[in-house]
């Protein structure tokens, strides 16, 4: 592994211009500083691109699709624009932690063999206290459902052939989960 491997972080965006400030904030806040970010516009109708241009952050690259009706499409479109050596997903309206980014390096630095990875993470609305999402004991089968379901065919072959990728994934939430052992053909 390089000693500092770059990460690009892929952040699909759709009208959520009203999110973006503190979420790339969270991004640039990070203590670990060898990334980019790519940002994919999925065919936003609000302020998205003016918030983006605005930031003048010469570590974001910005794109622009048709809104393609789910996150995978922007993903995708993000993974075949990305440079790092590691994918990290980031939902435009969701934040890090500073040493989120420092903290998943450091973990795959001690284990190499590790291709995917996810995390548990903490759910915050105005109207209710913090509660901590997970995938508990079914984390493989939650990571390969989500995955497989939104990764489009040239990625799934790229996950299959873990020797060819090492993925650092943030998992969405339990809810997204079964616990019935999926086959994937």
């Amino acid at each position: 592994m390089p000693k500092n491997p770059k990460v690009s972080i892929v952040i699909a965006t759709h009208n959520h211009a009203h999110f973006l400030p503190e979420c790339l904030a969270s991004v640039r806040n990070q203590t670990y500083k060898d990334y980019e970010v790519i940002v994919v516009n999925n065919g936003s109708t609000d302020a998205t691109e003016e918030v983006v241009r605005r930031l003048s952050w010469e570590q974001v690259r910005y794109f622009f699709q048709q809104d393609t009706g789910s996150v995978a499409g922007p993903r995708n479109t993000g993974i075949s624009h990305a440079t790092g050596d590691y994918i990290a997903f980031l939902d435009s309206d969701d934040l890090w932690y500073r040493t989120k980014l420092e903290r998943s390096m450091d973990i795959i630095e001690k284990d190499p063999a590790i291709d995917v990875f996810s995390h548990d993470l903490y759910l915050t609305r105005q109207e209710r206290p913090k509660r901590l999402l997970g995938c508990g004991p079914y984390i493989t089968i939650c990571l390969r459902q989500s995955l497989f379901k939104t990764a489009s065919t040239a990625a799934q072959r790229l996950l299959r052939q873990a020797s060819c990728a090492r993925l650092a994934v943030s998992a969405r939430t339990k809810n997204s989960c079964t616990q019935k052992t999926p086959s994937y053909g």
